[in-house]
């Protein structure tokens, strides 16, 4: 049996797959969430900054121990903060937009 019999009639399988991986989300916690992405987006952009600044700009002081750790910190603190706030609120909203009109 097809998976879109068992979907409601104006809602799409990737708009079912979004509410049940976000249900997860919900039971895992803010916390948790906040710490485990904001911890892959600060180290992706830890990586990807540091790569910039070393090829980039021949930067070689930015393999120093002192600045990479001030820059993870850095990092994973903007990342806990700015972007779990960010996807946090954007998913409920959709979420909720979804669940409202379905």
């Amino acid at each position: 049996m097809p998976i879109w019999v068992f979907i409601k009639d104006n809602m799409t399988v990737k708009d079912q797959k979004f509410i049940d991986n976000w249900e997860k989300v919900l039971k895992m916690g803010r916390t948790k969430y906040a710490l485990i992405n904001g911890f892959f987006y600060g180290i992706l952009t830890f990586g990807m900054s540091s790569l910039i600044v070393y090829f980039g700009f021949g930067d070689k002081r930015s393999l120093e121990t002192s600045r990479i750790v001030i820059q993870l910190v850095l990092f994973f603190i903007i990342g806990f903060l700015l972007f779990y706030k960010i996807n946090w609120k954007t998913n409920n909203i959709k979420y909720n937009s979804l669940k409202i009109n379905n």
